[in-house]
């Protein structure tokens, strides 16, 4: 629960947003460290998506070295924006079009929200932190996505048509 409300209290959970724009949570443990997300991510009537801000809150146990536990958040957290928003498989020929991360498009620095990261130091047993920022991102997306569209967001990448309300819904 710590980690929950500390997320919730640095990206001011629950705020008025404008049309089109929700906030998405998502909580989780990584061998043993305890993490929560939130993101605020936008979308438009044609289906353009936009993440303006992502928070992560981690309790890895005894921090030991700060600085390199933000890295290593804040490098997922946009290898996993950039998997949600830009990734995906393309099958050509019975082989994949993306053969190695030559082939796979990231996000730029200029494409980047800002990512805000903060570390809660527990006498709990020492986590890894790992892929978290990856794991985190995916969740807290989907959710912002699904409750800012409304149309559950169940696979990715995003495409446009999967954000469009459906008048048969």
């Amino acid at each position: 629960m710590a980690v929950l409300d500390a997320v919730a209290a640095r990206a001011d959970w629950g705020k008025k947003l404008p049309a089109g724009s929700a906030q998405g949570i998502s909580v989780g443990i990584y061998a043993l460290t305890r993490f929560a997300c939130i993101a605020e991510a936008s979308v438009t009537p044609a289906g353009k998506v936009m993440v303006d801000r992502v928070t992560v809150v981690a309790d890895p146990g005894i921090v030991v070295d700060p600085g390199s536990i933000y890295g290593q958040v804040q490098g997922g957290a946009i290898f996993g924006l950039s998997d949600l928003l830009l990734g995906g498989i393309d099958i050509v020929g019975g082989g994949t079009a993306q053969a190695n991360l030559d082939t796979t498009h990231f996000l730029r620095l200029n494409e980047v929200p800002e990512i805000d990261i903060a570390l809660i130091s527990t006498d709990n047993g020492p986590g890894s932190v790992g892929e978290i920022g990856t794991i985190a991102v995916a969740g807290a997306v989907g959710n912002a996505l699904s409750r800012a569209s409304g149309v559950g967001q169940f696979k990715f990448p995003f495409e446009p048509v999967d954000l469009i309300p459906s008048p048969n819904r």
